[in-house]
């Protein structure tokens, strides 16, 4: 079981914790291998563990909180692309 981790109210945080939502989020998206996606604001990780089980080529999460980050390369390490900034302030 994860660690839950304090929302920040600087950051506006509000986490999705149910299971259930985040796979029939991820189910509704008909992901593909190839497909590309891109997270932002990822918290724990509850979609992000869906978005990977459903074979998702590549995901690159953008997450602003550096304990979240941290959090996400742990669980994650080969899964994930992490890019610990602002989405503000992300070139696409």
């Amino acid at each position: 079981m994860t660690n839950h981790i304090k929302p920040l109210k600087k950051f506006s945080q509000n986490f999705l914790q149910n299971r259930q939502i985040a796979e029939r989020i991820v189910e509704s998206l008909n992901c593909k291998q190839e497909d590309i996606i891109l997270e932002i604001g990822a918290g724990e990780g509850v979609l992000t563990e869906h978005l990977i089980q459903h074979y998702c080529k590549k995901i690159t999460v953008v997450e602003i909180d550096r304990r979240l980050a941290k959090l996400l390369e742990e669980k994650y390490i080969n899964d994930l692309n992490i890019i610990q900034d602002s989405f503000l302030n992300i070139s696409l």
